[in-house]
């Protein structure tokens, strides 16, 4: 019985070293992740973002202030049947008037987990659709 409560007690070790909180992505670089620009005023990219983030079914966890340019959401989404789940961090940054950049940088939650998910085009395509419903792109002539 020792030896089986031992064994327990080693996989529960290895399996809490394995997890990951949403607060590691806190700390990485503001430009780490998949990068796209939104030819939009960072206010209405903050906005589609957060927007965006409820919409895809991720769950804020905290919003700060990285710099005096720049914002950064963290957010997670829950454990399924195939996925412990993932901790994402959205960055947004007002490069210039009417042009934002925004990274996005999706973990899995634990180690072992093979199945966790790709938040970036999900969420890239949410905000970048609210974007052009707020600020319509530029019709060429």
């Amino acid at each position: 019985m020792k030896k089986v409560a031992k064994i327990i007690g080693i996989f529960v070790a290895l399996f809490l070293v394995g997890c990951s909180s949403v607060e590691i992505l806190r700390q990485k670089p503001k430009t780490m992740g998949s990068l796209r620009f939104m030819s939009a005023p960072y206010e209405d990219v903050l906005t589609a973002v957060r927007e965006s983030i409820h919409e895809v079914g991720l769950n804020p966890e905290s919003e700060y202030a990285v710099d005096e340019k720049t914002t950064a959401i963290l957010a997670t989404n829950s454990a399924t049947a195939f996925s412990w789940g993932d901790n994402i961090r959205v960055t947004v940054e007002n490069t210039e008037p009417n042009k934002t950049a925004v990274w996005i940088i999706s973990k899995r939650k634990h180690a072992m987990d093979s199945r966790g998910s790709e938040f970036s085009d999900t969420l890239f395509s949410s905000i970048e659709y609210k974007v052009n419903k707020i600020q319509p792109p530029a019709k060429a002539e």
